[in-house]
């Protein structure tokens, strides 16, 4: 009985959060390497307005679902940016980047980037 009822209630939020109103998607390159960099990039996507971020390490592309009336491409990258990601759009400060824990680290063209001085990385 327990599993029908959580079974249904999982059925009624998927049916309700598939659409939003003005709903948008968008592929964007966005920089990055690994596992960390994937939960860093599609939190840092997922406020308000987003309904949907997923980044896939292989090609560097983000798909990202949005409320166009409540948010914009622009200001989703400007966020992934601040959380120290380039994008097509954004580019991380050089600041925040070296934060970034070493594995992070991606290759920025047409930037140069010191490494983090030890201890000086963020873990996440």
């Amino acid at each position: 009985m327990r599993t029908t009822i959580n079974l249904l209630a999982a059925l009624m939020l998927t049916a309700c959060g598939n659409s939003i109103d003005n709903e948008r998607t968008a592929s964007v390159r966005v920089n990055g390497n690994c596992g960390m960099c994937k939960a860093t990039i599609e939190e840092a996507a997922l406020q308000e307005g987003v309904a949907m971020a997923e980044w896939d390490k292989k090609t560097r592309v983000a798909l990202i679902t949005f409320d166009s009336t409540r948010t914009t491409v622009d200001a989703v990258l400007a966020r992934i940016a601040a959380a120290g990601y380039d994008s097509e759009k954004a580019l991380a400060s050089d600041t925040v980047y070296a934060d970034l824990p070493h594995c992070c680290h991606y290759e920025r063209t047409g930037k140069e980037i010191a490494p983090p001085k030890p201890g000086s990385g963020s873990t996440h």
